[in-house]
C-alpha cells in the first residue's frame, strides 16, 4: 500500500512539474514577442525620464548595498537600499529595494537576457514608474504610469496604504 501511495505522489509531482513547465514556456514565448525594449519614436518623449542606470551597476548589488539612480533631466537622485538580490527563476535575477527608506517607496529590478526592467513606486507622491530600455539612445528610462492605467490585483486592500 505504501509503495502505491508513493507512486501516486511521485506521479502527481511529475504531472505538476510538467504543467508548470508547459505553462511557463508558453508565457515565456508570449513575453519574447512583447519585448520591453522601446525606442524613443514609439513613446511620447514627455513621458520618459532618462536615468544613469546600467546593467553593470546593478548586477553586483547585494543586500545592504545602496544604488544611486540619477535622472538625466534634472538634479533629482533616488537612493535604493537593496533588501535582497536573488535568482527567482532560472535566468532571471530579482532585486528588491526601498526607495530612500520603507516609507518613501519601493523598487523591483529584474535582469533577464542582459537587460534591466522593473518598477519603482513613490508612495507620498503617488507615482509609479516602469523601468525600460531605449534601444535608440542605448539608455534606461523611467516611464510614469498614470493611476488609471496601473495594473493592480482586484479583491484586496493594498499592502502599503496610500499616504
Amino acid at each position: 500500500m505504501k509503495v502505491r501511495t508513493y507512486s501516486f505522489i511521485a506521479l502527481g509531482a511529475l504531472l505538476m512539474l510538467f504543467l508548470i513547465t508547459s505553462c511557463g514556456n508558453k508565457k515565456e514565448n508570449e513575453t519574447e514577442n512583447q519585448t520591453s525594449e522601446t525606442t524613443s519614436e514609439n513613446v511620447a518623449e514627455s513621458n520618459l525620464i532618462y536615468t544613469d542606470l546600467t546593467l553593470e551597476r546593478v548586477q553586483g548589488l547585494n543586500k545592504g548595498d545602496t544604488l544611486t539612480v540619477s535622472l538625466t533631466d534634472g538634479d533629482e537622485v533616488y537612493r535604493l537600499a537593496v533588501r535582497d538580490n536573488k535568482e527567482t527563476l532560472p535566468g532571471i535575477q530579482s532585486i528588491r529595494a526601498d526607495v530612500e527608506d520603507k516609507e518613501t517607496g519601493a523598487a523591483s529590478i529584474f535582469i533577464r537576457d542582459g537587460k534591466l526592467s522593473g518598477s519603482m513606486q513613490l508612495y507620498g507622491q503617488d507615482l509609479y514608474y516602469t523601468i525600460k530600455y531605449d534601444s535608440v539612445q542605448a539608455s534606461y528610462y523611467l516611464m510614469e504610469i498614470p493611476e488609471g492605467e496601473r495594473e493592480e490585483l482586484p479583491g484586496s486592500a493594498p499592502l502599503v496604504p496610500k499616504h
